[in-house]
């Protein structure tokens, strides 16, 4: 996780912020890497360069977000643009973090993101905490071609 957020995700145990979306006064996004592997490998990557694991919600800039931080991304193995800090954040666009992964991923975390939105009550400009559930199926290289998460639904909200 980044290192903005541990402290604020010690205050908690993962059954907590699982269960109520929550460390303390943070409200927490969960990443299940067991449905978006890749996913989660993009945001350990990010947080290991400096990203912060806490973000902004700002859904109005999601459009210009993703296309600052995907313009001149190519797929190489028939896969999708994931950006982080997400594009519905102050922290995405053209300082995001972007790595190639399954589009299946990419539908999913869609719904995901949504969801937790909702689950955790996380309204227009309000900080949240990102935690990747299951991180030992974080996948370990970068996407290749083959989807290896061990759920493979398309749209799979926590």
């Amino acid at each position: 996780m980044g290192g903005d957020g541990e402290a604020k995700a010690r205050q908690c145990t993962v059954e907590v912020a699982l269960t109520t979306r929550q460390c303390g006064d943070v409200k927490v996004v969960v990443i299940d890497a067991a449905k978006m592997p890749f996913i989660a490998r993009n945001i350990h990557l990010a947080w290991g360069e400096g990203q912060p694991s806490v973000l902004t919600r700002n859904s109005a800039k999601q459009a210009a977000n993703r296309a600052a931080a995907c313009r001149r991304f190519v797929p190489k193995n028939g896969g999708s643009c994931d950006e982080y800090g997400f594009a519905t954040t102050d922290e995405g666009g053209s300082g995001a973090r972007t790595e190639e992964v399954p589009l299946r991923e990419q539908r999913c975390q869609g719904g995901a993101i949504s969801s937790e939105y909702a689950k955790a009550k996380i309204g227009q400009g309000d900080g949240f905490l990102v935690v990747i559930s299951n991180p030992a199926q974080v996948a370990t290289t970068g996407f290749a071609g083959a989807d290896v998460a061990d759920e493979q639904l398309e749209q799979c909200a926590l």
